[in-house]
């Protein structure tokens, strides 16, 4: 595997829209358009449904639009010579590239706990979330040495 291939792999992962799409929802069940279920698990490892009450935010990976380019088109960059190509250039400005967005599924919102009533479950998240970064970070340094 080449330099190059291995820098590509590691910033098309890196991707703040891949990663989205790879976290997938933090909640299994929607009960009403107000509480979500997820598994919550205690200190010894426990798996219960909670009932979590749940807000409304803008999509923070469309910024509310609803799709994106494609990451595999622009995760590594652009460069001026991408743009040499006219074709290329307005398929890219027309959104001809763009998906449905991978955090939001093309609804511009997405569902957050309620900070007013759900503190334990936004610290349980949070914990959750830095979890995963650290699983991220490790994948990611596996990659660099092409496993």
């Amino acid at each position: 595997m080449s330099y190059q291939h291995i820098l590509d792999d590691l910033n098309y992962y890196a991707d703040p829209r891949v990663r989205a799409k790879e976290r997938g929802d933090w909640f299994h069940t929607i009960l009403d358009p107000f509480t979500v279920v997820i598994d919550f698990y205690d200190e010894n490892g426990d798996c219960e449904d909670r009932k979590v009450r749940v807000t409304r935010a803008v999509c923070p990976t469309c910024d509310g639009i609803g799709h994106h380019v494609n990451p595999s088109i622009d995760s590594g960059g652009l460069s001026a010579g991408d743009f040499d190509d006219h074709d290329f250039e307005e398929s890219y400005h027309h959104g001809h590239f763009d998906v449905s967005c991978y955090e939001c599924h093309g609804n511009k919102i997405i569902l957050v706990p309620h900070p007013e009533h759900e503190k334990e479950v936004i610290t349980y998240l949070d914990q959750q979330a830095r979890d995963e970064y650290d699983s991220f970070l490790e994948r990611q340094s596996e990659r660099r040495f092409g496993c």
